[in-house]
């Protein structure tokens, strides 16, 4: 019959496993609920009128075409910023 030893090590490695999965589990649930964060304030724009659009250098067919691409579930916020980041730096 073989004896195993216990060491310290050994125990902990369970813990740091299940740490590691909880915090790659915690990290995608924020990243998830950031997404639909942003992704609210993005349908918000779309209360806007024509004119407070243009201030902030967007129109309302960037709207359209940002949320079409990025479907039910995609976060239009990258694509709407780059647009009017864009549209300022051209205007200059």
């Amino acid at each position: 019959m073989s004896t195993v030893a216990f060491s310290p090590a050994t125990a902990a490695q369970p813990v740091a496993l299940s740490t590691n999965v909880v915090v790659a589990v915690l990290t995608r649930v924020a990243g998830r609920w950031q997404m639909i964060v942003n992704r609210r304030a993005a349908q918000r724009l779309c209360d806007l009128d024509d004119h407070a659009l243009a201030d902030i250098g967007l129109t309302r067919s960037d709207l359209d075409s940002v949320f079409a691409r990025a479907g039910l579930i995609g976060d239009p916020t990258v694509d709407l910023a780059r647009l009017a980041r864009h549209r300022s730096v051209a205007s200059l």
